[in-house]
């Protein structure tokens, strides 16, 4: 075969070019530390790197949203901590306000401290964050979460929502919480149920917030709304003169300021079996002339309540039969806890009606929502104690606990002091203030927690981040990085081989049949 001068020029050229491009690729490859340059260097583990460096493109945005997260959650944190600052020192003067010595300018100062305080919560319940987004306001995080419509009383307007952010293909945490949930869906009272001194009380009773003694009885309760009413002794005394065989009866004081605004010695004298008066013994004077009279049904004056019963022969009063009403010797208190729904006592299972009540009250003692003793079968599975000694007519209500806001806790307690009560009636007011702010700062605490979790969370997912970005760094520099070694090796043995094709050209290319000649 004959070979052209040409075409072993060519030939030489091409191997020396293709050495040189040899060459050049390994040096580039060791001048970048890549192995491949260009996906036709090796088409499988160039899409495998692709993927890779998708999938690393990918975990490093979980990163950044983690460190979004995080911020929120630590700002949200920050918050929650300085609001139980707050709640705690505005319980520091709700315990203050209770002491004896204090007086109505006291009092009202210390009003003046709740209602600046009442601003400052209000301010932090409307904290945003970093990006200006409020943080209790659920999705709408640009929507202001609390307004004031009125002294004590703030409105929401967020949502019930909350702003989730993706920090792993399969987590997404929670970086904002509803404003109801943390300032206003808190139980009032003991969490079961509310208890309340009536706002008419003149005595020096004082309850406590009460004890679930079974939860179940407590549920199953169809009413739920009951009260304590208070009556003091009293002594009903028929005439020796009445007619033999007459009625007899019951007495009780059922408003004591009224009874002892008057004489306290009084009788009920009939002038036919079906009117009377009502005379004051202390001054010989009739005070009540002509009331009518039906029998069985109480007869109310001066503060007492008094019930005549027909003697065991059926007979009624007669005109002339009289009946003297005075204190109870010695004077105690008798109590009633009735139905408020049906109007029925609990004692007797029949409609309330005059004292004496079915129990003697002890103060200091616990009063159970039980039967005891011949009273109808009933069990509410609750108890509470009165301290000091309530006046007759004094009522004090147990209703089932519902929500209550803390806003609503701050100004109740800020209307408190500048009404400025003194004795049972402020105490009791101080008593449930302090017990719904214990439930405020409950529920803060429980908001707090919750964020304390979610900020561990994000130091995982952050692990994860990090340990997952490192898989991919040595995944990809498996595929892509260059063996520096083999490729060191490589440039010298492609410099030998194109030195040798540059040589043996040369020695080609000198060839000549003239050299024979």
């Amino acid at each position: 075969m004959r070979i052209s001068t040409n075409t072993i020029y060519d030939l030489g050229v091409s191997a020396m070019q293709l050495q040189t491009q040899q060459l050049i690729q390994t040096q580039q490859q060791l001048s970048s530390g890549l192995r491949i340059l260009s996906p036709a260097d090796d088409p499988v583990a160039a899409a495998q790197a692709l993927q890779v460096s998708q999938s690393q493109s990918i975990n490093t945005q979980y990163g950044t949203n983690v460190n979004t997260a995080s911020t929120s959650l630590t700002l949200e944190g920050s918050t929650l901590g300085s609001i139980t600052t707050l709640l705690q020192s505005i319980r520091n003067i709700t315990v203050q306000a209770g002491d004896p010595t204090l007086n109505k300018s006291d009092l009202a100062t210390l009003a003046n401290t709740l209602s600046g305080n009442y601003q400052d919560l209000l301010g932090l319940a409307n904290s945003t964050d970093a990006s200006g987004q409020y943080l209790f306001s659920g999705y709408q995080g640009n929507v202001r979460p609390f307004s004031q419509t009125a002294p004590g009383v703030v409105a929401y307007n967020g949502d019930q929502g909350q702003r989730l952010v993706q920090v792993s293909p399969s987590r997404q945490i929670a970086v904002s919480d509803a404003g109801a949930d943390v300032f206003q869906r808190i139980p009032a009272g003991n969490g079961t149920f509310v208890t309340q001194a009536g706002g008419g009380n003149t005595g020096q009773g004082v309850i406590d917030a009460g004890t679930v003694l079974n939860p179940a009885n407590w549920n199953a309760a169809s009413d739920k709304s009951y009260s304590i009413d208070f009556a003091a002794t009293a002594t009903l005394t028929p005439a020796a003169t009445n007619t033999a065989g007459g009625a007899s009866g019951t007495a009780g004081i059922v408003d004591q300021t009224l009874w002892n605004a008057g004489s306290q010695n009084y009788s009920i004298a009939f002038t036919s079996p079906t009117t009377y008066n009502i005379v004051d013994n202390a001054s010989n004077t009739t005070v009540v002339t002509g009331a009518a009279y039906t029998s069985g049904t109480p007869i109310s004056f001066q503060g007492a309540d008094v019930v005549i019963t027909d003697g065991s022969g059926g007979v009624t009063p007669q005109a002339g039969d009289s009946f003297a009403i005075a204190p109870g010797a010695p004077p105690g208190l008798t109590y009633d806890i009735v139905d408020n729904a049906s109007g029925k006592s609990m004692l007797t299972g029949l409609a309330a009606g005059a004292p004496p009540y079915a129990r003697s009250f002890t103060p200091g003692a616990s009063i159970s929502l039980k039967s005891q003793g011949s009273e109808p079968a009933f069990d509410l599975g609750i108890a509470t104690t009165i301290a000091g000694t309530p006046n007759a007519g004094d009522t004090f209500s147990i209703n089932p606990s519902a929500n209550q806001d803390v806003f609503k806790t701050i100004g109740d307690l800020v209307s408190l002091l500048q009404s400025a009560p003194s004795g049972a009636a402020l105490t009791n007011g101080l008593i449930g203030a302090q017990q719904n702010l214990d439930n405020a700062l409950q529920n803060i605490s429980t908001a707090k927690a919750s964020t304390g979790t979610r900020l561990n969370e994000l130091d995982s997912a952050q692990t994860n981040v990090s340990n997952q970005n490192l898989q991919f760094s040595q995944t990809l520099s498996t595929l892509k990085d260059v063996d520096y070694t083999r490729a060191a090796s490589d440039l010298a043995r492609e410099q030998v081989n194109l030195q040798a094709a540059q040589q043996s050209f040369a020695k080609v290319a000198g060839l000549s049949l003239f050299s024979y000649l």
